[in-house]
This record gives C-alpha cells, structure tokens and sequence, in this order.
C-alpha cells in the first residue's frame, strides 16, 4: 500500500537539502523510455499520443532533458512507477516515488554525499543496521550504487545512485 505520509516527508526531507520540486510528465517517448528499461521490460503504450508510461522520474528528467526544459539545478519529482512485471512481496504493477536529479557536474564524494541523504532519510523507517551501500554494475554511468535494505534475508533496492 502506498504510504503517502512517508512520500510528503521525503519531499520536506529533500526540499530542506534545497532539491527543488518539479512537475515531470508521467509519459514519454519509447525511445526515451528505452533508456533506462531493461531490454525484456515491456512498455505500457498510449496508442492516443504514441507515448509510454514512465517506469520511474528518471525517465521523465531525461525526457525534460531532451526537450531543453530541465535546467541546472538539484530536484525532485514525485511521480507514478508503471513496471510491467510479476507481482509479488515487493514487486507491483505500479507504485509512487520521490526521484532525484541533479543537473550540475558533480564529483564522487558530492554523489556519497547525496547517498548518505537518503540513508539518513530510509533510515527513520529501516533500522541502519539492515541498511547498506553497494556499488553495482554502471549502465550508463561512470559510478553507480544502490542503496539496499535486508528484509526477511532479501535484499530490496530502496535507491539507485549514480554519475551520468
């Protein structure tokens, strides 16, 4: 169920460490989509205006980014998550997030800065010893890391950082 009190606290969270809010749009071009998708996701298509559902903000800023409407800047961007994927414990359909971006070139210890954010953040609900950084496979990016929680031994992905 989706806890819209713990999304409004992350909003504050974030706009106390002067992330700005942005409206960011909930569909966007497959190719911009594409992007970020793993190649056996599957899409939500709008057959109307030949767009997809977003699967998370990032495609969204990326899409921004594309039309030169993102400016410099940290923000957030609170949107809808369409995955079309198995239904489980921890995995839905769709779901709400809170995104990140910063459009500013940034260094490796301003990035760690930024993590540790966010663990402060998870960690008002995840007690910090189930919480733990660790640096994945970069996509796409120079640097990348997730932030995971330890939940009945399985390792859930709270957060994925990285330097693109």
């Amino acid at each position: 169920m989706i806890n819209f009190l713990h999304l409004a606290q992350s909003i504050e969270h974030y706009k106390r460490l002067n992330y700005e809010r942005l409206e960011a749009p909930w569909w966007v071009t497959k190719e911009i989509a594409d992007l970020t998708k793993p190649a056996h996701a599957k899409d939500y298509l709008i057959p109307e205006n030949n767009k997809v559902l977003v699967a998370s903000a990032e495609q969204s800023f990326l899409y921004l980014a594309n039309k030169g409407l993102l400016p410099k800047g940290k923000f957030q961007a609170t949107t809808p998550c369409f995955r079309n994927e198995s239904i489980d414990l921890l995995h839905c359909k769709h779901f709400i997030k809170n995104e990140l971006i910063n459009t500013q070139t940034i260094s490796e210890a301003e990035l760690k800065t930024m993590i540790n954010h966010a663990v402060k953040f998870f960690s008002q609900y995840i007690n910090k010893k189930r919480l733990k950084i660790v640096e994945t496979e970069a996509h796409q990016s120079k640097i990348n890391y997730d932030i995971v929680a330890i939940v009945n031994g399985q390792e859930l992905e709270l957060g994925s950082y990285g330097i693109r």
